[in-house]
């Protein structure tokens, strides 16, 4: 793969993860930070956060599953552990 295309693709990766960062979670979290007799559960949030944090999710894997093609050789193993890994980051974010 051509050295222009792979850091397209990682700075599309790399911003897909900010917005994921971004994305994710509880924006309410900081109200039982402060006041812990607050329950999370008790305040609705009817924002589609979670809906637009996993479309983001299918991006970045989408990003990887193209790295993985267009690679070849041994390097095909670090797009497949990137996916991996935003997996996991997207799972413990939710």
């Amino acid at each position: 793969m051509k050295n222009k295309f792979r850091l397209l693709l990682w700075l599309i990766y790399l911003l897909g993860l900010l917005f994921l960062f971004l994305f994710s979670g509880n924006k309410y979290a900081w109200m039982a930070e402060i006041d812990p007799s607050v329950s999370l559960d008790s305040i609705q949030d009817n924002s589609d956060n979670n809906m637009f944090a996993f479309l983001i999710l299918c991006a970045l894997i989408g990003v990887q599953v193209l790295a993985f093609v267009l690679e070849k050789g041994i390097r095909k193993v670090i797009p497949a552990l990137i996916a991996l890994i935003t997996a996991l980051v997207y799972a413990l974010l939710n």
